[in-house]
């Protein structure tokens, strides 16, 4: 039996994951999408567990198309971010109508507004706690759930996002993909504002992480 497998989109080096989804063609698949489950985890390796499958039609959306956006948790230390300054800090985040940064690739500059690409942002509860503890990541942490726009062009980046409300991108932080957002068949060129910078004016050492397609 053979299956071709696609798996998006990329993350960056580091940041961890709890929701993958993938797209599989099977050569002769269990007729029972459990006994396919069943089969699945039974050679799957540590940390890693399937807990639903879907037979598509014909007509289904590419999987890449349905993908609307993504559920971040950033996570700091107490000590560093204290969580009254967190709160202060997304409060202030929400109020913008533009939060521009600047992302770096072999040598060009493209300034990101995060705010346009920010669906909702506030200070996480003790269910992300949880789910950052289900992702290996303990202690005395403040946390952030972003929910951000992805389609083809790409989407923000976790780097980007702490940048963008804490206005350094350098400062400690573990960002977990809580969830990939499914929705309708996403645009060509969504709405977003960018501007590409010639390549003598991006100064080297600009964050810039190579997780989500750009």
């Amino acid at each position: 039996q053979t299956c071709a497998l696609p798996i998006c989109p990329a993350l960056a080096l580091g940041v961890a994951s709890l929701d993958e989804k993938i797209d599989v063609d099977l050569i002769d698949p269990p007729a029972e999408a459990a006994l396919l489950l069943q089969q699945l985890n039974d050679v799957t390796g540590s940390g890693l567990r399937f807990v639903a499958a879907e037979r598509f039609s014909p007509t289904t959306v590419p999987l890449g198309n349905a993908i609307r956006g993504v559920r971040y948790l950033l996570l700091f230390a107490e000590a560093v971010l204290p969580r009254a300054d967190l709160e202060a800090k997304v409060a202030a985040f929400l109020q913008l109508e533009k939060s521009i940064v600047r992302r770096s690739v072999k040598g060009i500059g493209r300034l990101i507004d995060v705010r346009a690409r920010i669906q909702s942002l506030r200070v996480g509860d003790a269910t992300d706690r949880a789910r950052a503890t289900a992702a290996g990541v303990t202690g005395r942490l403040t946390c952030v759930a972003a929910e951000v726009d992805m389609g083809p062009a790409g989407s923000v980046k976790p780097g980007e996002i702490v940048e963008a409300l804490l206005g350094d991108a350098s400062l400690p932080h573990q960002a977990i993909r809580d969830a990939l957002l499914l929705g309708p068949a996403t645009p060509a060129k969504p709405p977003w504002t960018e501007h590409v910078l010639e390549p003598e004016l991006v100064k080297p050492g600009v964050q810039a992480s190579a997780s989500a397609p750009s």
